[in-house]
Parts: C-alpha cells; structure tokens; sequence
C-alpha cells in the first residue's frame, strides 16, 4: 500500500466530482491611498510630551534606583524559577496522562499483560510517540518482565524476562534505528543479568500502596545511568496487585532541559530532590560520581560548577533540605569574590515526593546596563505619566476604531470561517497591512482545511473539549477499508492519474462516511480508518457505520459504470464495535485525535479477512448482535486470523434489510446450514450442500468451507473441536 493519502474531501462536495472554486476566493486589490503610520502617529505624540517634561523633572536618588534595580532582579530570577517550575510540572503530567491511558487499558482488558507479543507493540507505539521518555515497561508478581527502551542510537529495543524455575531468562530484540517493532535487527540472550521488577525501587513504591507515583531519583538497572520512574499499579477487582506498568525518564533528557534556561552571562537553572541530590544540572554536567559501592548520585555540593557547589554546602540550604523543601526562598551568598542571588523553589512532584529549583545570577549583571537605563527612565517617569493621562485617551479612541474590523477578522477567524470578504480599509498604514493579511491567511486556511477535519475541529469546539492530551474508553464502530490489488493497479498508472484517480476514489469514501456522522481518522495510503460514536455520541453508531459501507460500495459500483474506464478498484471493509480509547494523544506540541485498543488491530484484521473469503464487507460479531435486526447478514463463521490466539466470529454484511433479493437470502441461509454441519462434525453432508450452492454461483467462503470439509471428512481433525475455519498464511494482515 502506498504511504501518500490523499486529502480529505470538504463535507458537502460531489464524491466524484472536482471541486468548484468559490466566486469570492479572488480579491480584489484596494487602490492605495498615503496614510500616516502607527509609529509615526505615537511618535509625534511622544516626542511632544518628552519636550514639555524634559524641563519640569529632576534626578532621583541613586539608592532608590538601586533598591528598585536589585528588586528587579529578584523578581527576574524568581519568574525564571517558576517558568522552570512550571516546565518540570508540564513535563511530568504528560508522563502521567500516558499512565493513566495505559493503565486503563490494562484495567479494561484491552490490552493483556499476561501476553508480551500482544502488549509489547503497544509499548513500541507509546515509546515512538513520547520522545521524553528513556524506558517502558510492565513486570509482574511473578517476576515477569517485559520493557522497550530506547538505545544511545535511537533505536528501540525490547527485553524480555521470563523466570524458570525461579531463575530468570533474559532475551534483548534489537532492531535498527527507524525501524518497526517487526523489523528485528538480531535477539540475544544475556544469561548474566539476574533482573527481576519486584525488587526494583518502582515496583516496591507501586506494592506500597501509591496507584501512581514517581520514585527517588535511582540508577536504572540496564545502562546504570541516573533517572526516575512513574510506577502505575495494575491491580485485580479484589485490590490485589497484578503488576506495574513503569515509566522511566532519564536525567541527563532533565539536564538538558535546564541547560536552555539561562540568567545572563553566569546565571543558571538546577534540580534536585529532597536529599540533595542533583537530579538536572547545569551545562549538562555529570550526574554521578564513583562510590565505595559503586556509582552514586552527585550531590548539589558535589556540583561541576563551583558556585553551585558553594550554595549547596550552605547551612540556609541544608535547613531547606532538613525542613522537607516546603517554601519558596531568595537570598545572596559570597563565593569567588562576588555576591550571588539565588532562589530555591519547591515543586511538588506527587504525593509525598518535592523536588526544589534552585536558580543562580551574579548581582552584578543586573547593576550594569540596568541602573542607567532605570535612571533615565525614572526621571521621566511622573511627567509623562500624567501628561499621558490626557493624550493618551484620545490617542486610544481614534486607534480603537481602526482596530474594530481586526477584533470583526479575528471573531470570524475563532470561529472558523474562512470564505473571503471584501477587505475594510484601515486608518493606519500598519492596519491596513494586517487586514490584507488577515485575507491572505484565509486564502492559506482554506487550503488547510482539505488537511485537516474542520468539522471535527467545530464539533470539538462547540462541545468545550479543549485539546488535551489523554482520553476517555467509550464505545465505537471502527472503519478500515482497503482496495484489493491497488500495487498492480497503479504499476499500469502514471503517478498524476493515478493521484487523481485515488483521489476521486477516497473522495465517495469520504463523503459517505461523513453524510452518516463518522469520523475519518486517517487516510493511509489507499485505505481509510475512520470511526464512529466520537466526538459526537451516537447511539445507533453500529447501525450508521452498516450503511456508510453499503452505500461506499453501491456507489462505486455506479461509478464503473458509468465510467467503464476508471479503475476497479475493490474494496474491502471491516467493521468491529469494541470499548476503546478515543481522545486526543501524541506529543505535548501536536495532538492527534484518534482511538487506542486492541479494538483497533481486530477491525483491521476484519477488512484483511475479505481477500482470502472473497467478500467485500465483513463485520464482527459485536457489531452483528447491534444491527441484526435492521441488516441482512450471513454468519460465515469462526475463523482463525493470525496474531490472535482465538478464533473471531465473522459475519458478512449483505445488506439493509428489505434490500437483498430472496434467492441470494436463499443461497446465504443455505451456506449458514452447511456450515453448521461443518461445526457438528458432520462433513459430507456440509460437503454435499455447498457442492450445490457452488453449481448455481461462485461463492467464497462457500468454496473455502467446502474445502476445509473435505480435508476434515479424509483426515478427521483431532480434539478438541472449535469448528474454526483455517485460512493459513492469508488469515489477517
């Protein structure tokens, strides 16, 4: 399948036909007239106010403009240590929304712990999309360990520890950076690691008691390189523990954080816990040092910086440190012959674990430049204010009514409007400009919107989501398609007509998925997935997902029609209704609002089941028990799809109900039958039937059931008896 989509079709439009430019979209240029400029406007104003004051103000006191400039500075740092504060807070919540999501797959059994293969792709996902976190993992009560973590190159590894006979068995799986969790690069065992996660400082926090928290600051097991851990305990209905899910989140990523913040020449950022220890230093300095018991964490007197050492070894902050780190501190210390201002500030990290900010600045930096500017500037300072006073407010007047047709833009632009206007003229020569503007980036915005799902973006907006990571298990009908053959297809095509032909193709998907209220997630490649029951709740979700996919293939077969030409591109749809999780996830700069679950891989499975089974539209069970009463359907049985270790219930949609002729009803219900001689065990009669059925028409899974009797009828299947239907290698994606 190829990796372009094509883009998404505006709600509306034709599914087969181009899109019409609109009669505005072309605007019209606004002969230019010389208007005086904002700054020129201001300007004079000012310049006449500066020369009536200049005469009537005299020269403050040198000390109060000391006092006011180290003020200045204090506040300076202390803003500075809140940013920093309020970074470290960002940056750990994110971490512990994807606890929270994971978590609550586990508790919803959507995804399986007692099974690595199926949960480690999911942990390969997580780790891929959160490039904030070092590791991933879940171990369990019985010593069981499974964790991706990333690799100094970037790649991403996966270990393994099962325990035998109480002595674990480690296997690493490798694989080159980029790759998928798939593509293995080599595995090897590693018979000197004794691991096990119960005795790990994660796992211990987690049985304590605590759903979610952090630990102390540690060294990591594998690597031996300083770091902290979100433990999530993964509990049974009767509170006993089951495993932890862990979170692990390296220090040096911490360090390099703080390494961005910077206080002019000399002032610096650093974290560290309440025993002292550097948990982000600066300059990226080393974390660790040597000990009698091996590596340790490097105290805040231990520090590569000398003035950060010499803080550190101060009584005031070992009294911070003794007193829980529980407020907010400013003072100046001596080291190396200059005075230095340092704040230490407390940030709760969670229940019972404070980290402290400490940031540093000579105070010398601040008196330079500073006190004469502030002495310039304070001279002034009464005169202009109350001249201004007058001036100012008819200044205000006559520039707020240029701006009223900016606040007009700005309110059509929140609410997502887009189509051209005729543009109002402004006074000033600056608003005028930020009108045009405002025309041209509605111009770029209405291109946008082919990209991204506008009617989403208004349904999220009108219902107050704001867009946060995270979010909520609910029940869906999910959507994939797929064209059957598209690689040969589009080998007899040049890359513009086949670009063409997609996109009139993705077009009738599209339009029908939206006219019946769902959602498209994704285009990929030649495939769509798409969903239903979110943002908006939809009842009857399952029944509106049914008719979507009908109507995408009666459709399509109308367009051969009338186009003989165009290419037959056949389609294959699945359809499953499953509690998933739907919201917005991704990274703290971009969001995605998609679904997670295993609800997802089994929908996907369904739409590879059709090509083997020669259908067009297969549903799940879970989605047949929802619209059994309004769709014809045909049970074509259990069949055995690679990857999952139960056979799935598959059904074929055939159609509304009242829509479906009664000799293919007929020639459905008599397949139902011999399949369930096929379930009894009763092959020659189930042989015989669909012998029949095949003599009046071609059918798939009749030619498939038939064949799985005959081989069941000459060598009879050994216990116990699922009546599960084998489709080898072609059984799923």
């Amino acid at each position: 399948m190829p990796a372009t989509a094509a883009p998404e079709a505006p709600a509306g439009s034709s599914p087969c036909e181009p899109e019409q430019a609109h009669p505005h979209d072309t605007i019209s240029p606004v002969r230019a007239r010389p208007r005086p400029t904002l700054r020129q406007t201001i300007g004079l104003l000012l310049a006449g106010a500066i020369l009536l004051s200049a005469g009537l103000v005299t020269v403050h006191s040198y000390l109060g403009s000391r006092r006011s400039l180290l003020a200045i500075s204090h506040v300076l740092i202390e803003q500075d240590a809140l940013l920093v504060r309020e970074q470290v807070r960002l940056f750990l919540s994110g971490l512990r929304t994807t606890a929270e999501a994971t978590l609550r797959l586990l508790e919803a059994g959507l995804l399986h712990a007692e099974d690595p293969l199926a949960l480690e792709p999911y942990l390969f996902q997580v780790l891929s999309a959160h490039s904030s976190l070092s590791n991933l993992g879940y171990g369990d009560e019985a010593g069981g360990f499974l964790m991706v973590a990333r690799q100094p190159d970037g790649s991403l590894a996966t270990k393994v520890v099962r325990r035998v006979g109480g002595h674990p068995q480690v296997r690493w799986r490798f694989r080159a950076p980029g790759a998928s969790v798939q593509d293995l690069l080599r595995e090897a065992e590693d018979p000197d690691d004794d691991f096990d996660p119960r005795v790990r400082p994660w796992y211990v926090a987690a049985r304590a008691g605590r759903r979610i928290g952090f630990t102390d600051a540690y060294l990591f097991h594998s690597d031996r390189q300083p770091g902290l851990t979100l433990a999530a305990a993964h509990r049974r209905g009767d509170g006993t523990l089951r495993g932890v899910l862990m979170l692990d989140v390296s220090l040096r990523d911490l360090s390099r954080f703080v390494s961005n913040i910077q206080i002019g020449e000399s002032g610096r950022a650093f974290l560290f816990d309440r025993r002292g220890a550097l948990l982000a230093a600066p300059d990226g300095g080393a974390l660790h040092v040597p000990g009698p018991q091996g590596p340790r964490l490097r105290q805040v007197s231990e520090s590569e910086r000398p003035e950060v050492a010499a803080l550190g070894r101060g009584a005031l902050f070992q009294s911070e440190l003794a007193a829980g780190l529980v407020q907010t501190r400013t003072l100046r210390y001596e080291h190396g012959g200059r005075i230095y201002i340092a704040h230490l500030a407390p940030v709760t990290v969670d229940q019972g674990v404070r980290w402290g900010v400490g940031l540093i600045a000579a105070e010398e930096e601040f008196l330079g430049e500073l006190q004469r500017t502030h002495m310039r500037n304070l001279a002034t300072a009464l005169g202009l204010a109350l001249l201004f006073a007058a001036g100012g407010v008819l200044v205000a007047r006559y520039i707020a009514r240029s701006l009223e047709a900016l606040v007009a833009e700005t309110n059509r632009l929140r609410q997502l409007e887009f189509a051209a206007s005729a543009p109002a003229a402004g006074p000033f020569r600056e608003v005028d400009e930020v009108l045009q503007a405002f025309e041209h980036m509605k111009t770029g915005l209405r291109a946008f919107q082919k990209y991204v799902p506008v009617h989403l973006v208004r349904a999220l907006l009108a219902a107050r989501h704001e867009p946060m990571l995270g979010g909520e298990v609910r029940e869906l009908t999910l959507f994939f398609s797929d064209i059957r053959g598209f690689t040969t297809i589009s080998e007899a095509l040049s890359p513009q007509d086949l670009a063409e032909k997609l996109a009139r193709y993705l077009s009738v998907v599209t339009a029908h998925i939206h006219a019946h209220r769902g959602t498209v997630d994704k285009y990929m490649g030649d495939g769509v997935m798409a969903f239903w029951g979110a943002p908006e709740v939809l009842p009857d979700h399952a029944r509106l997902a049914c008719q979507a996919a009908l109507r995408c293939q009666a459709d399509l077969r109308e367009l051969w029609q009338r186009e003989p030409s165009f290419p037959r591109f056949a389609t294959r749809i699945g359809l499953h209704t499953a509690e998933v999780l739907v919201g917005n996830f991704g990274s703290l700069e971009r969001l995605n609002y998609t679904v997670l679950g295993d609800g997802v891989n089994l929908a996907s499975r369904l739409e590879g089941l059709n090509e083997p089974l020669g259908t067009e539209i297969l549903i799940s069970e879970q989605t047949a028990r929802r619209v059994a009463d309004e769709m014809e359907l045909r049970r074509v049985g259990l069949v055995s799809v690679r990857g999952r270790q139960h056979p799935l219930q598959v059904f074929e949609l055939l159609g509304e109900r009242g829509q479906v002729s009664a000799a293919h009803l007929d020639r459905m219900r008599r397949y139902e039958q011999a399949l369930a001689c096929y379930e009894s065990q009763r092959f020659a009669q189930g042989a015989a039937l669909l012998e029949d059925l095949l003599a009046e028409a071609p059918d798939g899974p009749a030619r498939i059931l038939l064949k799985q009797c005959r081989a069941c009828e000459a060598s009879p299947p050994p216990a116990p008896w699922t009546g599960s239907i084998q489709l080898g290698p072609l059984g799923g994606k």
